[in-house]
């Protein structure tokens, strides 16, 4: 059997009637399933047995600001115990969310992350200039 990946089947999407006054669009965010941790929801008296999984992500792949920094750290699944298996086997393996999201917001995080780029830059443009005055000291010296 094929697994035909999500986004090939995607299909026209609306903005919920909640979201159309404000500005916002549909965001694509690509994580790594990390960890999966399997909790047993047995209760006295229940019959039969349940479980929960949790599939933990990682959010350090290049997230810029506090709204991905604090966004989604897991996915809580309740299952059957012949899903466990299927489950635990996506650790290491791509997953990918689909949710609705400000523009305003997203403009921010590039901002956010294009000044980071430019602080880094800024840095390594000072520190080269302070060993081009070294140079410039010594030479200075040397020719008195």
């Amino acid at each position: 059997m094929a697994l035909m990946p999500l986004r090939g089947r995607a299909r026209p999407i609306t903005a919920p009637p909640s979201q159309e006054k404000r500005k916002i669009k549909l965001n694509l965010e690509d994580y790594v399933i990390q960890a999966a941790t399997v909790v047993s929801e047995d209760e006295e008296g229940q019959k039969g047995h349940s479980y929960s999984v949790t599939l933990e992500v990682d959010l350090s792949s290049g997230r810029v600001g506090t709204r991905r920094k604090e966004g989604l750290r897991s996915i809580i699944l309740p299952v059957e115990g012949k899903d466990i298996p299927v489950l635990v086997q996506l650790v290491g393996r791509p997953l990918s969310v689909m949710h609705w999201v400000d523009e305003s917001i997203l403009e921010k995080d590039d901002l956010v992350a294009q000044l980071g780029e430019m602080e880094k830059e800024r840095d390594e443009l000072e520190r080269k200039l302070d060993e081009m005055r070294k140079q410039v000291h010594f030479l200075v010296e040397g020719s008195r």
